[in-house]
């Protein structure tokens, strides 16, 4: 398999995982960073926090803090992907004023599948379902993302637009409202299965042989399922990223 393809293939998995990984061979990168959210849920404030960078990569996996992948070559310029992935969402009653006297909802384990394809034109695409494997929402997402590198001696630009399906039972354990729950302003709520869209921009810049840098911001616009929800109060969610690491 050649080193370009390989670039292929890990690029695209990073952008459904939301981080960038290593362009080619074997490979360990370790380093930090620190990562910016804005706020979700209803009278909370957005969260900044340090960044581990954990990242190995062959020909055959790459593996992150948070996800894992087995990649199943189909031809030069498509694979399938086996995956597993922490789903690092919680809520609890310290989230915000709002959310007092809210049952404590969990990070999940999800599982799945994704098929992979580039087009040195086109660009790159993906489609992955997951499905939570630990029995905590008990649900399933659907991921399309398409994506544009332009790629330069050093620096990397990456655009991308991506769909989220979210189905119903993962809506309604992270934003339903139970009848045990309710309150005079906190109505009862069943989460709907609904669809999140949005863009990013990714940015690497390879300083030396070894080390990089990385910058990510992304927005998405939150479906309905989740907006219509009594802790909820916004319609959008976007992030920002930046980090540095070490290839060992």
């Amino acid at each position: 398999m050649s080193t370009k393809t390989r670039t292929q293939r890990l690029l695209i998995s990073a952008l459904l995982a939301g981080c960038v990984l290593p362009a080619a061979g074997q490979q360990f990168h370790i380093g930090a960073g620190m990562a910016n959210t804005s706020a979700e849920y209803k009278d909370s404030s957005g969260n900044v926090y340090a960044l581990p960078v954990v990242q190995y990569q062959s020909d055959l996996w790459s593996i992150n803090i948070d996800r894992a992948e087995l990649y199943l070559p189909v031809s030069q310029y498509s694979w399938f992907s086996a995956i597993a992935a922490l789903r690092l969402q919680t809520l609890n009653e310290d989230t915000s004023n709002a959310t007092q006297g809210i049952e404590t909802r969990k990070e999940s384990l999800d599982a799945g599948l994704g098929f992979n394809y580039f087009d040195q034109a086109l660009g790159y695409y993906a489609v992955e379902w997951v499905h939570d494997i630990s029995q905590v929402h008990q649900g399933y997402e659907v991921s399309l993302v398409a994506a544009l590198p332009l790629e330069g001696p050093r620096l990397t630009i990456t655009p991308a637009l991506f769909i989220h399906q979210l189905d119903q039972q993962l809506v309604d354990y992270y934003y339903g409202v139970s009848a045990q729950e309710q309150q005079q302003n906190r109505p009862a709520y069943q989460g709907q299965a609904t669809t999140n869209v949005g863009s990013s921009l990714e940015v690497r810049y390879r300083m030396t042989q070894r080390w990089r840098l990385q910058a990510e911001t992304s927005i998405t616009r939150l479906g309905n399922g989740i907006t219509d929800s009594p802790l909820i109060d916004t319609h959008y969610r976007w992030s920002t990223m930046l980090s540095a690491s070490y290839r060992l």
